[in-house]
């Protein structure tokens, strides 16, 4: 099973779009997926799972419970969720602990895809711990140069004292298709030399639509632009792991 993480340390970025989106083209496509949402606003959780439904959470899972236990299937083939909740903040233990989560049910997945808060406490530092790969939208606009700041610094921390092998590319997303926002592209390309992928997510109405309606964008808006884009970062994601 690969692990990745989507994370940006600031918020309104595209987080949890990503993790909703991706999480389901990748099962559409055959892969057997786990989403872990560690959240506490538990949105990837709303889109995914009953109003009002009481099953475990991933809090549980920092209290001791089995990961087994605290999987709930999705209506959509190939598709589980570890969901979040609001006391997610409470979680206490080690940064580990997600990491051997997975491990309990690796054999049960293709990939796991975790939607993390943008914050340094512990279920966010136990997410990236986990990772194999840390993906990163960033909205080109002189605040999302600040979160990928402190993101990096975070990173670098990570991997010289957890995760050695974490990788991680940033892709644009929410991008509006002003001239302005290439050229702040192309300045976080020279300037900041984070590694990049290709796929640029458009800025679309139809992803709040689609959140509103509790669906992926593919079962929502077939032939949206957004649609599309999603899908194009699905397969370099799938062509980076494996």
């Amino acid at each position: 099973m690969k692990t990745i993480a989507v994370d940006n340390y600031k918020g309104g970025v595209g987080k949890t779009t990503t993790v909703i989106n991706l999480a389901y083209n990748l099962s559409a496509k055959g892969k057997r997926v786990l989403m872990v949402d560690t959240d506490p606003q538990a949105n990837a959780t709303y889109i995914y799972s009953k109003v009002n439904e009481s099953t475990r959470t991933l809090l549980d899972i920092f209290h001791g419970k089995k990961t087994i236990s605290c999987i709930y299937r999705t209506k959509y083939p190939n598709l589980d969720l570890i969901k979040g909740s609001p006391r997610m903040e409470e979680a206490d233990g080690l940064p580990l602990i997600i990491k051997e989560a997975l491990k309990q049910v690796e054999d049960r997945y293709d990939y796991a895809i975790i939607d993390c808060h943008p914050s340094m406490q512990l279920p966010t530092i136990a997410a990236l711990v986990a990772a194999d790969e840390l993906l990163i939208p960033y909205e080109p606009d002189v605040f999302g140069k600040t979160g990928l700041n402190f993101l990096s610094d975070y990173i670098a921390q990570i991997q010289e004292t957890y995760n050695p092998g974490l990788t991680y590319h940033v892709f644009i997303a929410k991008y509006a298709e002003r001239k302005s926002q290439l050229e702040e592209i192309y300045d976080l390309i020279e300037r900041y030399q984070f590694p990049m992928l290709e796929t640029v997510v458009r800025n679309r109405v139809s992803v709040n639509s689609a959140n509103k309606a509790r669906k992926p964008l593919a079962r929502h808006r077939r032939f949206d632009a957004a649609t599309k884009d999603y899908e194009d970062l699905t397969k370099e994601v799938l062509a980076l792991m494996e």
